[in-house]
């Protein structure tokens, strides 16, 4: 049955101003629905340091007509290779090829300047933000769903989504608490003053990797993962001992590393959650990290979120029924983007688990030599099975 049986214009809550909540009120907006988010934080903010728009989340940024502003945003990846620790390549990517191939480009883009690109096509397509309003609880009847905020304000509307991350408090209103797995690694970030080439870099050690990807002209982010007990904290010289762990490795991961600026350096643990069946109930479903998050490993966690935000508009689009329409959503969405959480979750195994020379000599050696189709099979269904 067709949206269009509404007689007033359908709104949508969405809790949480991050890259799945603003997309989807995007999406949500220019398919003629009334999107409010609410962001717990007194203005819209970008956690972390860079990210990797790839060929999935491209393609919908393409259907939603915003491709050309987050290929001006950022910088195409023309070629990506995984390398050992002294800069030898194991196996290499032509990333030019896959996006003539599957029709859209992998770009590295600075997250803060992503969020700029949807904050303002979300002003322009009328979109609701609403800043210093942390979500408490929900209630739900027949006609609508209501959000309550610590405040101690509520509003109203026909659909509630939660968008707000590995930490969802819609999630726990929905599920209670339930408990989130340690990968054993921790993660560094930073961004680099220095001129890149349009090349993707992960290089693997024994017990730690380190990747590079081009986001400007004149930036490199770059992402240093080890393993790590949980919660520990680094010392007063966070450079230094990044210097002692990956100085050592191949050439550019130490210029990089050296051009970096301490003060830029954040740290987090690699953290998600089993996968889930059941995303929602009624009129409240989750997305993103909310629904399904994704240790870093394949660099898929905001891609999934803009893939679920193009598949949540399109369902409630189609259905005059919002909870029908949600329940749509999440039978589209739940098997792929699960699979992106198995996945990820073995990648980092694979990486980490292998520590003795002569293992790592073997697991590279399988690498090296895995077939092509292979290969091309694995990224077809990375670029393919999305919303579009």
């Amino acid at each position: 049955m067709s949206r269009q049986t509404h007689k007033t214009k359908p709104s949508v809550l969405i809790i949480g101003a991050g890259i799945g909540g603003l997309t989807a009120a995007i999406a949500l907006a220019q398919r003629g629905f009334e999107a409010h988010v609410f962001e717990r934080a007194p203005a819209l903010r970008a956690a972390g340091a860079g990210l990797t728009v790839q060929i999935n989340a491209m393609k919908v940024f393409e259907a939603l007509g915003m491709a050309q502003d987050v290929h001006k945003g950022g910088m195409v990846a023309t070629a990506g290779a995984l390398r050992d620790e002294r800069g030898r390549i194991i196996a290499a990517t032509a990333l030019g090829d896959m996006a003539q191939r599957w029709g859209a480009p992998m770009v590295g883009i600075h997250r803060a300047v992503l969020m700029r690109i949807l904050e303002e096509r979300a002003h322009r397509h009328g979109v609701h933000i609403h800043t210093s309003m942390a979500f408490e609880r929900f209630t739900e009847d027949n006609a609508g769903v209501t959000a309550h905020f610590e405040s101690g304000r509520h509003h109203r509307g026909d659909a509630l989504i939660g968008c707000d991350g590995l930490w969802s408090a819609v999630r726990k209103s929905l599920f209670g608490d339930a408990p989130t797995r340690y990968a054993g690694y921790t993660t560094w970030r930073g961004i680099a003053p220095r001129s890149p080439k349009p090349v993707f870099y992960e290089d693997w050690g024994p017990g730690a990797r380190f990747g590079q990807v081009a986001i400007a002209h004149d930036q490199t982010y770059w992402y240093a993962v080890a393993d790590a007990p949980q919660g520990a904290k680094d010392g007063d010289d966070v450079k230094g001992e990044l210097m002692a762990r990956f100085g050592h490795w191949a050439p550019d991961v130490r210029e990089v590393l050296e051009a970096t600026p301490e003060a830029a350096i954040m740290r987090t643990d690699s953290i998600d959650r089993s996968p889930i069946q059941t995303w929602g109930r009624g009129r409240v479903t989750l997305l993103g990290d909310a629904a399904h998050p994704l240790t870093p490993n394949m660099g898929q966690g905001a891609c999934q979120a803009i893939e679920d935000a193009l598949a949540l508009a399109l369902a409630l689009e189609a259905h005059a029924d919002p909870s029908e329409g949600l329940r749509y959503y999440e039978t589209t969405r739940r098997q792929r983007a699960n699979w992106f959480v198995n996945q990820s979750w073995g990648v980092g195994r694979m990486a980490h688990s292998v520590k003795a020379t002569a293992l790592r000599r073997c697991r590279d050696a399988i690498m090296r030599w895995t077939p092509q189709s292979l290969m091309d099979k694995t990224m077809a269904r990375i670029a393919n099975g999305g919303p579009v």
